[in-house]
């Protein structure tokens, strides 16, 4: 590195990811997105599982069970995305909700790239 020369973010998103904007409810309730936008995205850490909750829906005691899926994703995602809280979007087949966006900044005190919590998407 030359004196007074910045060093380069190293950041290089290679993954295609789809955003889809929510527009409105359905007759239904049921949410309606605009167009899908394809954008490039790095997952740092994109995990499925499917976890036992503990149900009780009368007072018998049952000890029933249910299957509750479980997703936990940080993704970064290219600056020049256009990407909110509440919008879905899908990485490697996984459907997902933006939880949180942090805007994360370069030496240069640019944009670098977008770090985007999600969350399963809710079963319909």
């Amino acid at each position: 590195m030359v004196d007074g020369e910045l060093m380069k973010s190293t950041f290089r998103p290679k993954i295609p990811m789809t955003i889809e904007r929510q527009t409105g409810h359905d007759l239904y309730g049921k949410p309606t997105f605009g167009a899908p936008v394809t954008v490039r995205c790095a997952p740092i850490r994109l995990e499925q599982d499917i976890k036992k909750t503990s149900i009780r829906t009368d007072k018998s005691g049952s000890q029933g069970a249910a299957d509750e899926d479980i997703a936990v994703a940080r993704i970064l995602v290219e600056a020049k995305a256009d990407i909110k809280r509440g919008d879905r979007v899908v990485c490697r087949g996984v459907i997902l909700k933006v939880h949180t966006v942090y805007q994360r900044v370069s030496f240069e005190n640019t944009i670098s790239h977008w770090q985007v919590d999600c969350e399963i998407w809710p079963p319909e």
